[in-house]
């Protein structure tokens, strides 16, 4: 009966804490600050050169959502989505 209380009470806290990390690793703030670095630091690009890149990456983004969309209508949902997993692990 303890250990069951005290296994509950791990629970509520491991469900407490990670939205924090989710936060911390998923967050398009973290992430702009990390890339920002990355590309000034390692790869000695300019602020001016980073936002030409971001901004290409939404034109190509927003260029091929659509088409993406129909290949995955055509192909199936479950299927892409065991596609992109297959991609992950190679």
């Amino acid at each position: 009966m303890e250990g069951e209380k005290i296994n509950r009470r791990k629970v509520i806290i491991s469900n407490s804490i990670i939205p924090w990390f989710i936060g911390l690793s998923d967050d398009l703030m973290f992430f702009i600050a990390i890339n920002s670095l990355f590309f000034t630091v390692t790869k000695g690009l300019s602020a001016a050169q980073i936002s030409f890149l971001g901004t290409i990456s939404g034109l190509v983004y927003l260029i091929m959502q659509m088409p993406a969309l129909k290949i995955i209508q055509k192909i199936g949902t479950v299927k892409a989505v065991r596609l992109r997993n297959n991609n992950v692990i190679d």
